[in-house]
């Protein structure tokens, strides 16, 4: 407002004036005066050339007020969000909720977090300088949901993709349908009365079941009752075993060991005819890369299944003495047949000679 005489002269130029109004403001240095609140004020002005009163009226502008919530219904322990869209910027906002509530950042946006069910009442009311309050009241209503995350892994740290895992669930109408369920899983429910799952003993032949957790807390194995007050993680873990298998000969090490372990394996010497024919052990074929081969052993990180072969030579060694004994005993009975004796030295020679004579035909 500026001040002016009957006239319509700015009372700044027509002179010093006393001024005095009720429901009004006066700012001296401007000659201006504003108004906190609308309706009928009076206004009584004393200057220099005269004084005159009068009844002036004062309006307040209309603040639009839009309150959007961001969906039908909200969960317990989770914001939920309601925007706040004013007919003009930078509104201040205050709220009445029996529920903890924040405003989003600089955003003309809330959240409102509700600890239980139920429906709650939260008014809104968005003020600014010349315009009239505007109030708004939203209805929340809140409902309990839980999410039921339930899945398995390996101590290989494998991912496993089960098909066979049992859930019952029982809502409060007393319905219990039972399903198997292919992991992973995650469903949320909202009228959840109890639950309960079961993992198998076994899977694809290399998993034993070793724990399963219900939110980090470690349960035996068979049927698990779940609570619902909430959030539920169920996790399984599975013992993985490694099947080392050994072809080509007597290796002790071979079979089931578990993941991560240390996989020792060492060839025997085979006796393929007792005393005269040996396979000699000479190497390996298809350990894993890494392993650490000395001599007939190998060790190996067990990561894996693995089939491995052991490679043998024949030794006849033993055969041959045998066949030369034989040969010089021969030769000993049929010369002392012929001279009436003979020298073991001249048998000896000789078998040796038939030996070298029967290997040269071959």
């Amino acid at each position: 407002m500026h001040l002016v005489d009957s006239f319509g002269t700015p009372l700044s130029l027509a002179g010093e004036a006393a001024v005095a109004a009720s429901g009004l403001d006066v700012d001296w240095g401007a000659r201006r005066m504003s108004a906190q609140r609308s309706g009928n004020v009076t206004l009584s002005v004393l200057a220099e050339h005269g004084a005159h009163e009068g009844s002036v009226a004062v309006f307040a502008n209309t603040l639009g007020l839009d309150v959007r919530a961001s969906a039908a219904t909200a969960r317990t322990g989770t914001p939920f969000r309601i925007d706040v869209i004013a007919s003009a910027p930078d509104i201040g906002i205050d709220v009445s909720s029996p529920i903890p509530w924040e405003r989003v950042g600089a955003s003309t946006s809330i959240d409102v977090t509700a600890a239980v069910p139920g429906t709650f009442p939260v008014t809104i009311t968005a003020s600014k300088r010349g315009y009239e309050p505007s109030h708004e009241t939203l209805s929340v209503t809140v409902e309990e949901y839980a999410i039921l995350d339930v899945s398995a892994e390996g101590t290989d740290g494998r991912a496993l993709g089960m098909r066979n895992v049992t859930l019952v669930t029982r809502a409060h109408d007393g319905a219990a349908p039972e399903r198997e369920i292919s992991l992973p899983w995650r469903r949320e429910y909202r009228d959840l009365a109890s639950a309960e799952v079961e993992f198998p003993q076994s899977h694809g032949g290399s998993y034993a079941l070793l724990e399963v957790t219900v939110n980090g807390e470690g349960h035996a194995g068979g049927p698990i009752a779940l609570s619902t007050g909430g959030d539920t993680v169920v996790r399984a873990v599975y013992d993985r075993s490694v099947t080392v298998g050994v072809e080509g000969g007597p290796v002790s090490g071979a079979g089931a060991h578990a993941y991560g372990s240390l996989v020792t394996l060492v060839a025997e010497p085979v006796e393929a005819v007792p005393l005269l024919a040996y396979g000699v052990f000479e190497g390996w074929e298809g350990l894993p890369e890494g392993a650490a081969v000395e001599g007939n052993t190998a060790a190996f990180a067990a990561d894996g299944d693995v089939s491995v072969t052991a490679l043998y030579r024949q030794d006849y060694t033993g055969a041959l003495v045998a066949a030369l004994a034989a040969m010089a005993g021969t030769a000993l009975w049929r010369a002392s047949r012929r001279h009436g004796g003979v020298s073991p030295a001249w048998a000896l020679g000789e078998a040796a000679r038939r030996v070298r004579a029967r290997a040269w035909n071959r």
